[in-house]
């Protein structure tokens, strides 16, 4: 690599120059540049508040869609004649028991009888309150509500 002569490259030779003052020397030379950055950075604006517009809207949509969307629910029976019965809602396929107390404050889970031993099964609920679906899905059994007495 050859050597940089001193005497070639002398520092002091050179002007340091912004950004602004360059273009506000090109403004006054064209004075036509400057309504031009005005309306350029007018339609910018414009470009972002659309932007932002757009973004608020595509969540209020989404917001509406998650809202309309057909949910899953799963039937809970009161007592075991089968004639009072609740359809409770899922979230993300649990059973939340926050939901089951709307119904009775006094219910702490659900139980099913298992059709395979003649068992019945108590389901309970995780530490965040959710009860996960049993084998065979929430659909293969009658579910009762178990109360608290």
């Amino acid at each position: 690599m050859a050597a940089v002569d001193s005497k070639m490259l002398d520092l002091d030779d050179f002007d340091v120059i912004d950004d602004t003052s360059l273009a506000a020397k090109d403004n006054k030379k064209y004075p036509e540049n400057q309504q031009g950055l005005v309306d350029m950075a007018r339609d910018v604006a414009k470009a972002q508040s659309l932007l932002f517009d757009l973004i608020i809207l595509k969540d209020r949509l989404q917001a509406r869609k998650d809202r309309l969307a057909p949910k899953e629910y799963v039937r809970i029976f009161l007592y075991t004649d089968g004639d009072t019965a609740y359809d409770v809602p899922l979230v993300n396929g649990k059973l939340n028991v926050a939901d089951l107390q709307r119904i009775d404050k006094d219910i702490l889970s659900i139980i099913y009888k298992n059709p395979q031993n003649g068992r019945i099964r108590l389901l309970m609920a995780d530490k965040e309150g959710q009860i996960s679906a049993p084998e065979g899905g929430w659909k293969a059994h009658p579910f009762f509500a178990w109360f608290q007495n």
